[in-house]
């Protein structure tokens, strides 16, 4: 029985192996499940998004996640993935 959102999330990625999330932001969404995926990619056009995640990545000691810059505008990134996550969440702090 799924409890919430969050149970029916886990039970979705535990049978992927690859993920990516598209306008990652700072890895707000993809950076929770990682216990549960062999591979995540956050890719943003947002620099310091980017930076923001890979600080996460690297103070969680997370081995299997890698960020990519890509605004889609120029070169278009081949991405390989079982699931691509896009959130498009604006999130505003007051």
């Amino acid at each position: 029985m799924l409890r919430n959102s969050s149970d029916l999330w886990c039970q979705v990625v535990q049978r992927m192996k690859w993920v990516s999330e598209v306008w990652s932001g700072s890895g707000l969404v993809s950076l929770e499940p990682t216990d549960l995926v062999d591979s995540i990619l956050l890719v943003d056009s947002s620099k310091l998004a980017l930076q923001d995640a890979t600080d996460k990545i690297m103070a969680r000691g997370m081995t299997n996640c890698e960020v990519l810059y890509s605004d889609f505008t120029e070169d278009v990134p081949e991405l390989k993935a079982d699931i691509v996550l896009l959130p498009l969440v604006l999130l505003h702090m007051s």
